[in-house]
């Protein structure tokens, strides 16, 4: 009895060793994982001030940064002239735009019309062509990505994230329901515009965007999912 009381207390004894020993790997795993977030948060807070001076700073003299960007031998030749300035405005600039221009298309005219010899501005028409594939969606991306880190450099892993989560997301679902995905992306841009306090990264924060869009029973799915909203 007394050997079997003895294996019964080595056994119990074992199996607290092996339990603390499990718990202290996980508490130094998440020790870790803590103090990578909290890394992570703080560059993604030095991103966003950074973001705001650039901007502060553009927004001294919007036309002669307007004026050095045209002159810059180095400057991406991937948008449109007319969409520098929604970049340095803090704005998301739209996709649709940037995926007509690359097919070397007109950019949308801008429709004016008149009171007497008054000219007023009614908006621009439609581009020539939309982002409607998975694919147009990654060319257009690419684009708007490069002129986008041209102006802001410290976004460039930022983009380059949001460009492999979309990615990834096209690649998971079928291609008859690529165009919500194009849906939520033009709603998540439009709502960090250009970065200055919420970026593509803060993924937490766009989780009723993706409900809205992306699952069945979202209210921007419906059937087809089209909300006829221009892309951005």
């Amino acid at each position: 009895m007394s050997s079997s009381s003895s294996g019964e207390s080595d056994s119990h004894a074992g199996g607290e060793g092996e339990s603390n020993k499990r718990k202290w790997v996980y508490q130094l795993q998440l020790l870790w994982y803590l103090a990578k977030v909290e890394a992570q948060s703080r560059e993604v807070d030095k991103n966003r001030k950074l973001t705001r001076e650039t901007l502060s700073t553009i927004q001294r003299d919007l036309r002669f940064a307007e004026q050095e960007i045209r002159r810059a031998t180095s400057t991406p030749q991937t948008i449109p002239e007319s969409k520098w300035k929604h970049i340095f405005k803090g704005e998301a600039i739209n996709l649709d735009v940037i995926f007509s221009s690359l097919h070397h298309l007109a950019p949308p005219k801008e429709n004016v019309g008149c009171i007497g010899t008054t000219e007023i501005s009614l908006g621009k028409s439609d581009p020539a062509r939309k982002v409607q594939t998975s694919g147009d969606w990654t060319v257009a991306w690419h684009a708007a990505s490069k002129a986008t880190t041209y102006v802001f450099p410290h976004r460039t892993e930022e983009l380059h994230q949001w460009g492999d989560f979309l990615a990834s997301k096209f690649s998971a679902k079928h291609a008859n329901s690529h165009h919500k995905l194009i849906a939520f992306n033009r709603a998540v841009r439009g709502m960090v515009g250009g970065g200055q306090s919420i970026v593509l990264t803060d993924q937490d924060r766009f989780t009723y965007l993706y409900s809205m869009y992306l699952l069945p029973d979202g209210i921007q799915g419906g059937p087809s999912g089209r909300t006829g909203l221009g892309e951005l």
